[in-house]
C-alpha cells in the first residue's frame, strides 16, 4: 500500500491537514484558535500560517510585529518538507500490525505501573499476560512494536525473508510516529529503552496457535530481544529489536493489518477500537459485534456501563471507522465503496 504524499499548496490544504502541519512546525492550536510555538529565529511564541501575496505559496512563521525583516522569520511549507525530509511516508509507508495483536489487548491503555497478571478469555481463547518487575507494556510502547513489524514486512517484501533482528535509527522511528523532525533527548531515550524492557519482560501464556505446526504461544514476550546504543555494540542512536517467532511467521504468511497514516494521532483507546473493528471487518461488507466483547478485546478496565457511555464518543472520531448502535448492546459496522472505488468504513 503506497501512501499519498501530502501537498500543502493552498489555504484549503492547510485547513484539511492542520494537525499534521502543526506537528511539522512544532506548534499547537490553543482553545482560542491561535497557533502557538517557538520561532526558530527569535523565540517568539506565536505563529501564523498564510498564503504569500507575492509568491502565492503557503508560508509559516513568526508574527512578531517588533522585528524589521520578517522574511528571515518565515519559511515556505513545501521547501521545509523537501529540504528536511520530514514526510517519511516516502521512506516508511503506513503502519501495520500483526493480526493477533490487533484483536487482543497486549498493551495497557494507561501508563500506571501494573504488576498484576492480566487474564483475558474469549470463546476458546485464553490469554495470560505476566509482567516483569517493570510492569506491563503500554500503548505508548506499542509504536516501537509496530515500527519493527513495518520494517520486517518491508524486508520480507524485498528479500523474501523475515529478518531475525530489525535494526533502525531512533531518529527515523521518532520522525515516523511524529511526522516531524525530532531530537534524541535523554527523556525520549529513557522512554524507548523502558518500552523495550517492558515488551521483552512480558510473558504471554495462551491457547493461541500459529504456523503450520499449530504451535501454542507459551512463555514468549512481545519481543524476544533488544539492543540500544553503544552499550549493546551498536552505533550511537541505533536500536535493534528481535520479534517473537509467532509474529515473524504471521508477517511471512501476510497475516497483518494495514493502519491509516493518522493512526498515531488517536488516543490509546481509539487506536485499539480501530484495530479491533478493522480486523473483524476484513473483506466483509458488514459485521456485528457485542459491546461486551469489544470491551474485553480492547482491554478497557472500567465497567460495562462506563464503556457503553464512552464508546459513543470514541468510535465516531476513529478516522474512517463508523458504526450503527443496535438493540441488545450490539454494534454494526458496514463497508461501502468511495468515489475512487477504494472500500472504507463509514457511519451508517
Amino acid at each position: 500500500m503506497t501512501p499519498t504524499k501530502l501537498q500543502i499548496t493552498t489555504i484549503d490544504d492547510v485547513v484539511k491537514n492542520i494537525n499534521r502541519l502543526l506537528k511539522i512546525i512544532g506548534a499547537k492550536k490553543t482553545s482560542g484558535g491561535k497557533i502557538r510555538g517557538f520561532c526558530p529565529s527569535c523565540g517568539y511564541d506565536s505563529f501564523e500560517v498564510f498564503q504569500s501575496q507575492r509568491t502565492k505559496k503557503i508560508v509559516w512563521g513568526c508574527n512578531n510585529n517588533s522585528i524589521d525583516d520578517k522574511d528571515e522569520h518565515r519559511w515556505e511549507i513545501e521547501e521545509e518538507l523537501h529540504s528536511k525530509r520530514i514526510f517519511l511516508e516516502e521512506y516508511y509507508p503506513l503502519p501495520v500490525t500483526e493480526i493477533i495483536f490487533a484483536e487482543f489487548p497486549f498493551f495497557k491503555l494507561d501508563r500506571k505501573k501494573d504488576l498484576s497478571v492480566r487474564i483475558f478469555e474469549y470463546k476458546d481463547i485464553k490469554i495470560e499476560l505476566i509482567p516483569s518487575v517493570l510492569g506491563h507494556p503500554t500503548a505508548w510502547d506499542e509504536p516501537l512494536y509496530l515500527f519493527a513489524v513495518r520494517l520486517s514486512k518491508d524486508e520480507f517484501g524485498k528479500t523474501g525473508r523475515v529478518p531475525e533482528w530489525v535494526e533502525f535509527h531512533v531518529l527515523d522511528y521518532l520522525r515516523w510516529i511524529e511526522k516531524a523532525d525530532k531530537e534524541i533527548t535523554g527523556e525520549r531515550a529513557r522512554a524507548i529503552e523502558g518500552g523495550l524492557k517492558r515488551m521483552k519482560g512480558l510473558q504471554v501464556v495462551s491457547t493461541i496457535k500459529y504456523g503450520t505446526e499449530q504451535k501454542l504461544v507459551q512463555g514468549e514476550g512481545i519481543i524476544t530481544g533488544w539492543k540500544f546504543g553503544k552499550r549493546c555494540g551498536l552505533d550511537s542512536g541505533m536500536a535493534a529489536i528481535r520479534l517473537a517467532d509467532w509474529t515473524r511467521i504471521h508477517i511471512q504468511s501476510n497475516r497483518i493489518i494495514h493502519l491509516p497514516e493518522d493512526f498515531f494521532c488517536l488516543p490509546p483507546i481509539e487506536r485499539k477500537i480501530y484495530q479491533i473493528l478493522h480486523k473483524h471487518l476484513g473483506r466483509q461488507k458488514q459485521f456485528i459485534i457485542g459491546i461486551e466483547n469489544l470491551r474485553t478485546k480492547s482491554g478497557y478496565e472500567r465497567d460495562l456501563r462506563r464503556f457503553r457511555y464512552d464508546i459513543k464518543g470514541i468510535i465516531p472520531s476513529c478516522l474512517d471507522i463508523g458504526v450503527e448502535f443496535l438493540e441488545y448492546g450490539n454494534i454494526r459496522v458496514k463497508r461501502i465503496q468511495t468515489k475512487n472505488e477504494k472500500p472504507h468504513v463509514r457511519i451508517t
